[in-house]
């Protein structure tokens, strides 16, 4: 037999299985089971109810129990349930406004690297666009360039070609008034003695014929400088000037014959510069002035000191022209 009185119970929260307005049932040995159970029937010496023809209803009120029991408790469960679906619905809709939102952080990062290609291709349109204006401006003008330089050249080319003719003429006609000038000069004692000297030069081995030729043409150029009066834009100026030690002069039909012991040629043109001495100890040397054909002397100067040193400058302006 065990004692009832260390029969224990735990207290039962039945607030959260019982549907709303049922009450919890009493537990035992409280005051309101002991009166139930006096209502009921008696209990044995284990705890237990032991029926009596006054309890024939308690069936009905343990069935109605229950199944109030069971119904409270398929309500916890349709709202546990419900609960969790909502749980997961809420966890669908996060993931779902999750997976809108990184989508629409594709598309906009999309959007946005389509603007950038957009950009960079209007871009390099618009670079290609520029280079090829500046290929354009700088092809148009290396044309007009071109066509400046053609034009340029062709008048270059005529003024060369007129130059040259005038300069042909001028060949031609100071070759005919000098080729006597020449003859002149070349049988004066200048020429003779410029010719002898040479020649004994080459004979000593000291120059060589070559030389020789080379110094000949050298003094034809200078005489024929020297000697042609050119003028420009019809301004005059003196050609040669010489001094010397004059031994006699004399001037017949506008030809000048001069006689010098010594005599030193000197350019006065402003874009040349030479000197000629020529001495001569044995013969001597002498100037001949005249036009080639009946040259006339526009010009001269002469001035001599005393007789036993008679020296002369003779500065002329000669112009030669042909009849």
């Amino acid at each position: 037999m065990s004692d009832k009185s260390s029969h224990q119970y735990e207290e039962i929260d039945y607030s959260s299985i019982l549907p709303k307005g049922a009450s919890a049932p009493p537990l035992p040995n409280s005051p309101v089971y002991l009166e139930n159970r006096r209502e009921v029937g008696s209990m044995d010496d284990d705890g237990y109810l032991i029926p009596s023809s006054s309890n024939v209803g308690l069936p009905a009120q343990v069935s109605q129990l229950q199944a109030e029991v069971t119904l409270a408790m398929q309500a916890a469960e349709e709202k546990a349930v419900a609960a969790e679906l909502a749980v997961v619905a809420r966890l669908k809709v996060a993931e779902a406004e999750a997976d809108a939102r990184v989508k629409v952080a594709e598309a906009e990062a999309d959007a946005r690297v389509k603007v950038a290609e957009a950009r960079a291709k209007v871009a390099e349109a618009e670079a290609d666009a520029r280079v090829k204006v500046a290929e354009a401006k700088a092809e148009a003008k290396v044309k007009d360039l071109e066509a400046k330089i053609k034009s340029l050249e062709a008048k270059l080319t005529v003024a060369v070609v007129d130059k040259r003719v005038a300069e042909l003429k001028e060949d031609v006609v100071i070759s005919s008034l000098m080729s006597s000038v020449y003859q002149i000069y070349r049988s004066t004692t200048i020429g003779l003695t410029l010719h002898d000297t040479l020649h004994e030069l080459v004979q000593r081995q000291i120059l060589s014929s070559r030389v020789v030729d080379f110094i000949f043409n050298v003094f034809d150029e200078i005489i024929n400088e020297k000697l042609i009066f050119r003028s420009i834009k019809e301004k005059q100026e003196t050609c040669l000037s010489f001094k010397g030690h004059l031994l006699s002069y004399r001037s017949c039909d506008q030809v000048w014959t001069l006689l010098f012991d010594s005599l030193i040629l000197t350019s006065t043109k402003r874009d040349s510069s030479w000197k000629m001495n020529l001495t001569n100890q044995n013969n001597k040397i002498k100037i001949i002035s005249c036009p080639a054909t009946k040259l006339t002397l526009s010009n001269s100067e002469q001035t001599t000191t005393d007789k036993d040193d008679s020296k002369i400058k003779s500065k002329s302006l000669k112009k030669f022209k042909s009849k």
